[in-house]
């Protein structure tokens, strides 16, 4: 093994290490430890079935790859997330040796030193490595850069061949591992727009039809969703392009200084204030988007590579989605191996005009056959041991990140660290509170720090009443709070043209508590007619025939009783195959 290759995939171990203790946290929970479906989960049904990925209702989610790979860990290892940390820890080490084989062969040692060193200790490579639930975005690069050390590289007969195939393949895999991977044909055909004289037509072509093939698969799953999100802060077409490249800046800014990484940052509180296109950061993006055209002739190989590092941040977090996904750790994880080989190149540059040579690691000793000027040997000790002490460096940062991932606790204790005005936060602290007091005055919290109006305010509102009428027993309370939970939901789902998947709960949740009062009619009038207004109204009609199944079971009532058993035969009319109306008709 090349020792700069040593040296990089001991330091990735240095920096993710520490995270084999760590425990689930956030979305790990619905997409891993409460998902049953990963007990018997098939390939057929991965790719057919995105109701499989997740325990919760969202149906937006397909990363077939990536619950296989859960499913997987789960019947290896059982419960325990240090098996699914393991995973996890095994996939960052494969992604950096494959960005090293892809850069050393295309570029040479030092751009895939530093390219690879980079993707293994970058403290925004944390998220995604330490994280179980993004595991998706380390099979989209895997495939990423495993398909483009296929394609890039010249290869003639029966090789070319193979690697064709072989590459449509693993685009197709990438690409189910998490949709960003399909921009991987736009990454070979800008090689060779770029850095060969003769166009190739196979080589995008097989990457473009195992993408294509994924795709397909997805639109069949999940009946024709777009994959665009809808933009949260409004405005024209061009406002969203300049969101955008006030969030590409953004990005920039975090890459360069990522002290102030955190999972949910104050984005919300960017949109504030004076227009997009009066920012600084705005045109800075503009120019940052414009920089491989203006290297395009003078630097063809850093004009590939920073425009590689845009393809791959175009559907992570800017045009495609929004500005509230813009600025993530997970949108920079694909651009830290074409960034770091535009610095090695850089450093190439110099010790080529120096006419010196730059090894990694630090050689033991500078021969006499190695050159008549002792400058030589010193330039090089230096250079190496500075490589080697930025590793470093970098691989405690990240060490230190890691241990925000430890627990929901950690996780969301950093994220308030770092953003004090973060909803997120204070809902997920309320979720690992040790105390009931302590939880309603997070959800309290929460819901005085969300802007009026806003989607985070609703889905605060929604928590809160839960809580109070679950945890608190304070039906009346829960009342009130649930009633403009509704109000803000449905304005949302007004807005957005679909309903979120809080807003059928807070009608059943607002149902119990009005019938826990006494306010049977009105119960029953509010979940008749959110179920006349949905498209899905057999949840809501089960969730009265609940309701008077458990006063009849308490007051004795057979005449009750008799009328919940027909609101169950009418939910079983309206879906007799869903799951949850057969799961309570099998226990009736």
């Amino acid at each position: 093994m090349n020792r700069a290759l040593a040296w990089v995939l001991a330091a990735a171990l240095l920096g993710h290490g520490l995270g084999l203790a760590n425990g689930f946290v956030y979305d790990d929970h619905r997409f891993v430890r409460e998902n049953p479906a990963l007990l018997t989960l098939t390939p057929t049904a991965a790719l057919l079935d995105a109701s499989t990925h997740t325990a919760d209702a969202d149906r937006d989610v397909y990363r077939p790859l990536r619950a296989l790979g859960h499913a997987f860990d789960l019947r290896a290892w059982g419960p325990d997330p240090f098996g699914f940390h393991l995973h996890s820890l095994l996939a960052q080490l494969l992604a950096v040796t494959l960005a090293w084989a892809l850069l050393r062969a295309l570029f040479g040692d030092v751009a895939a030193a530093t390219g690879a060193g980079l993707l293994a200790v970058h403290p925004a490579g944390v998220e995604v490595a330490g994280w179980i639930s993004s595991r998706g975005d380390q099979y989209a690069l895997i495939g990423t850069l495993a398909t483009l050390w296929l394609l890039l590289p010249e290869r003639r007969g029966r090789a070319r061949v193979l690697a064709l195939c072989a590459a449509a393949l693993l685009a197709g895999l990438a690409t189910l591992g998490k949709e960003s991977a399909a921009v991987v044909p736009g990454i070979v055909l800008l090689h060779d727009l770029v850095l060969r004289s003769r166009r190739r037509v196979l080589e995008p072509l097989s990457a473009a039809l195992g993408v294509a093939a994924a795709v397909c698969l997805r639109q069949l799953a999940l009946d024709g969703a777009s994959p665009i999100q809808v933009p949260p802060h409004g405005g024209s077409a061009v406002t969203q392009v300049g969101w955008a490249l006030y969030g590409l800046a953004r990005l920039a800014e975090h890459l360069v200084l990522p002290s102030q990484l955190s999972i949910d940052p104050p984005q919300e509180l960017w949109a504030r204030g004076g227009g997009v296109f009066l920012r600084p950061l705005t045109w800075v993006g503009a120019a940052l988007l414009a920089a491989p055209l203006l290297l395009w002739r003078r630097r063809p190989q850093l004009a590939f590579l920073t425009g590689w590092a845009l393809l791959a941040w175009l559907p992570s977090g800017s045009l495609l989605v929004t500005l509230r996904t813009l600025v993530t750790d997970r949108a920079a994880y694909p651009l830290l191996a074409p960034l770091g080989a535009c610095l090695g190149l850089l450093i190439a540059e110099r010790r080529r005009r120096a006419g010196q040579g730059l090894k990694l690691p630090v050689a033991a000793s500078c021969g006499p056959g190695e050159g008549s000027a002792p400058v030589s040997c010193t330039w090089r000790r230096r250079a190496s041991r500075v490589g080697v002490g930025l590793l470093l460096a970098l691989a405690l940062v990240c060490a230190r990140r890691t241990q925000v991932f430890r627990s929901d606790q950690t996780l969301w204790t950093n994220a308030l660290l770092q953003n004090p005005d973060s909803v997120r936060a204070r809902l997920g602290l309320a979720m690992s509170a040790t105390s009931t007091d302590q939880a309603t005055a997070l959800l309290e919290q929460a819901v005085a720090a969300a802007p009026p109006r806003s989607k985070q305010r609703a889905a605060a509102l929604a928590r809160l009443g839960d809580h109070l009428l679950a945890v608190v027993g304070d039906p009346g309370a829960a009342s009130v709070v649930l009633a403009q939970a509704v109000a803000a939901l449905q304005h949302w789902a007004r807005v957005e043209g679909r309903a979120s998947d809080d807003l059928p709960a807070s009608i059943g949740s607002l149902a119990e508590a009005l019938d826990r009062l006494g306010r049977h009619a009105e119960a029953e009038s509010v979940l008749r007619a959110a179920a006349a207004a949905s498209a899905r109204p057999a949840p809501l009609i089960l969730k009265w025939a609940l309701l008077q199944r458990v006063r009849a079971d308490a007051t004795q009532d057979r005449a009750l009783a008799a009328r919940a058993e027909q609101t169950l035969a009418e939910a079983e009319a309206l879906a007799p195959d869903d799951p949850l109306v057969r799961a309570v008709r099998s226990r009736w």
